[in-house]
This record gives C-alpha cells, sequence and structure tokens, in this order.
C-alpha cells in the first residue's frame, strides 16, 4: 500500500498536525500538535499500522513539523 501525508490546521482542538493517509485518501492515523499546551500526540483511530507507515508519518512530521502557532519550536527529544 502506498501512503502520503498532509498537513492539516485544527480550530477546534487549537493546533497543526500532519496526516497519514491510505492511496484512497483514508485518514489512518495523525501526529497532532496542541498549541494550548505543547505538547505533540500520535493518534491511530484503532487502526493497525504497519510499522514502516508509523516510521513514514513520524519521520515525515519531524521533518514538516517545525513549530508551534506561537513560534516555539517543537522539541521532538521532549516529546519520547
Amino acid at each position: 500500500m502506498a501512503y502520503k501525508t498532509q498537513i492539516f490546521s485544527d480550530v477546534e482542538r487549537n493546533g497543526i498536525g500532519l496526516e497519514l493517509l491510505s492511496d484512497g485518501g483514508d485518514v489512518l492515523a495523525e501526529v497532532f500538535c496542541s498549541d494550548d499546551d505543547h505538547s505533540v500526540s500520535v493518534n491511530t483511530f484503532d487502526n493497525d499500522i504497519p510499522l514502516a507507515a508509523l516510521a513514514y508519518l513520524l519521520n515525515s512530521a519531524w521533518q514538516r513539523l517545525k513549530t508551534f502557532e506561537d513560534g516555539t519550536a517543537i522539541d521532538w527529544a521532549e516529546t519520547l
């Protein structure tokens, strides 16, 4: 299966994230960065995600999501 990612903004949850999409366009998982408390979380929506696809999502998030709304850098080391 081929996967792709897309950045999204969520006004209700007050943050930004990166979604993992199937080749059919279904959202399978997300990395979400909350501007409220500067937390980062992963949600698989109860999907079984192959490890390679999850690694692709996380690597893409590390490369593409750099700051919270206030300009504070996302410290990926602190999210471990």
